[in-house]
């Protein structure tokens, strides 16, 4: 049992308290962890869990379901005006958990990620994003369990990698968003990252244009949740998995270009990042 208050100083529980909780939680591999992970292999609950991850939409799903059904009562999911995790703690937990393998096999010691205020060099660190995709993502994906939710948690896993040693990723993903936000704090300062999967009705173009007006309004959220000063570099990370697209050379596929905020040409412009 922790004791992360102790009762004697009547201090108040803080949100850093929940989060060395959950952290805990994880590190020390609880015996309800081990189940759930467990619980996260079986199909029925794959094909629900992998929607909500993606934040694609799934007419075959719906709240009847019996596959929906089978996670509501083992307290997985929720249905709140669509398919969500059904707590915060679970919300962080369960790409962790299906990211850790993929966690484990990443050094974050090769990745000169720091700069010399202690904050993240996010523009060097997602180009060396780009070239371990290039350099690792068609043996890993073979491997995956969660093949179509694979991008998302390997972005997870490398961020989760380097941030270990002293900041913090909240995640927001739930079935039908379309996307996956992910604020990332070290240092003191704040960076946002979407991802994003080509949709093939809409195409590149179509997908980045609805991406930069939705992350641009989360980076408008996450300054008020967090009283963050100015504006948190931004960026649109987009998978192409088409297969016409994943034919092409990766030269052509490894994409880097800074768009204009859709919000207003006085906002700092967002950088879109292909994969």
């Amino acid at each position: 049992m922790w004791e992360l208050v102790p009762e004697e100083t009547r201090a108040p529980v803080t949100a850093e308290h929940i989060r060395q909780a959950k952290e805990r939680l994880i590190t020390e591999r609880a015996v309800h962890l081990d189940s759930l992970g467990e619980r996260l292999k079986d199909p029925a609950v794959k094909r629900v869990v992998e929607v909500v991850l993606t934040g694609k939409t799934d007419t075959t799903i719906g709240r009847a379901d019996r596959d929906v059904e089978l996670c509501m009562d083992l307290g997985l999911i929720i249905w709140d005006d669509g398919l969500r995790i059904a707590n915060p703690i679970y919300q962080e937990i369960i790409p962790r958990l299906l990211s850790q393998n993929m966690q484990d096999n990443i050094s974050g010691l090769e990745f000169p990620w720091l700069k010399s205020d202690g904050t993240l060099d996010m523009p060097l660190l997602l180009k060396k994003f780009q070239a371990f995709w290039r350099r690792h993502s068609e043996t890993w994906e073979q491997q995956a369990e969660y093949v179509e939710a694979f991008p998302h948690l390997l972005v997870m896993a490398f961020l989760q990698r380097i941030t270990n040693g002293g900041g913090r990723i909240e995640r927001e993903y739930a079935a039908g968003r379309g996307r996956v936000d992910l604020a990332i704090e070290y240092g003191g300062a704040w960076s946002i990252i979407e991802i994003k999967l080509v949709h093939p009705q809409d195409g590149r173009e179509g997908t980045i244009a609805e991406g930069l007006e939705q992350v641009a309004r989360y980076r408008d959220r996450l300054k008020k949740s967090e009283g963050v000063a100015g504006f948190p570099e931004t960026y649109l990370l987009v998978f192409d998995r088409r297969p016409e697209t994943r034919a092409r050379p990766w030269e052509e596929r490894l994409t880097w270009e800074t768009r204009p905020d859709p919000l207003g040409a006085d906002r700092p412009p967002i950088t879109v990042v292909g994969a």
